[in-house]
């Protein structure tokens, strides 16, 4: 698993103090070979900047039971 992996950078704040803030991502693969091909799974956390985030445990689970699949 790789952790808080920068993707981006998105204003916030805009309209009182502008700001940059980094976005981060997790990756989580399973355990084979760096030349297997292999499918990709993405899954978005939509608690709509209210609650949870990528490290609830249930987005955590999923991740990493797909990983082992």
């Amino acid at each position: 698993m790789e952790r808080d992996v920068d993707y981006a950078q998105v204003a916030v704040n805009a309209s009182t103090t502008p700001a940059l803030a980094d976005m981060h991502l997790d990756i989580y693969r399973p355990d084979a070979p760096a030349d297997q091909a292999g499918h990709a799974l993405v899954l978005i956390q939509g608690g709509g900047f209210v609650s949870g985030d990528r490290t609830s445990p249930d987005m955590v689970a999923a991740a990493l039971a797909f990983a082992a699949a």
